[in-house]
């Protein structure tokens, strides 16, 4: 018996929380997912197992079926209590995610500007094909070296540093250095963000 349902529940089923106290849990469940859940709360002690991920359908007020992940758990208090998310805004959300990578990697792969991610040891951990085409180095090469076999002249300690207002660090000119030894005046800009607890640029 469905004891209490949030608001949210009636965009997505049509039921209000109210109206759904009036079901069993089984009954807003397409039949071979009911029987699904029946069965796992059959087999499995869900006061020892902690929480257990299920995909399966639910049934609108209206009749189709909204594909859906439920997390269920028990609650000392409470009894079974059950989270679901509507899969489809699940793999809308994933679909969008890969794309937006997607794109920010062809951007990267393809921008004539050399990018360059270091850690904060300031030791190189990817490069774009730009960087080859500018310095002449393999980008396999650079993976693991430190920055100044680049730049040289970069001061770390400097560029380590945030703004005094937070803001990111200016455009500087500096001379970079070739693979073949020759200096190339380059114009760099800094700027730090955090991925894995790691300082990148």
């Amino acid at each position: 018996q469905i004891l209490f349902a949030t608001p949210s529940v009636e965009r997505w089923l049509g039921y209000t929380p109210k109206q759904l106290q009036a079901f069993n849990v089984t009954q807003i469940l397409a039949p071979t997912c009911a029987k699904r859940l029946i069965h796992q709360l059959d087999t499995h002690n869900v006061k020892t197992i902690g929480s257990t991920l299920l995909e399966v359908e639910f049934v609108h007020r209206d009749g189709y079926t909204l594909p859906a992940e439920i997390e269920y758990q028990h609650h000392a208090k409470h009894g079974l209590v059950i989270v679901a998310r509507s899969l489809s805004h699940v793999r809308n959300l994933q679909s969008q995610v890969a794309e937006a990578a997607a794109n920010y990697e062809s951007v990267v792969r393809h921008t004539p500007e050399a990018i360059i991610q270091i850690n904060h040891a300031f030791e190189i951990d990817t490069v774009n094909d730009a960087t080859q085409q500018i310095f002449g180095y393999d980008k396999q090469a650079l993976v693991g070296k430190t920055l100044t076999l680049l730049l040289p002249d970069i001061d770390k300690h400097k560029a380590s540093e945030k703004q005094p207002d937070g803001s990111e660090h200016p455009w500087q000119t500096l001379q970079g250095c070739h693979q073949n030894g020759h200096q190339i005046p380059v114009e760099i800009h800094l700027n730090w963000q955090r991925q894995q607890d790691l300082q990148l640029t």
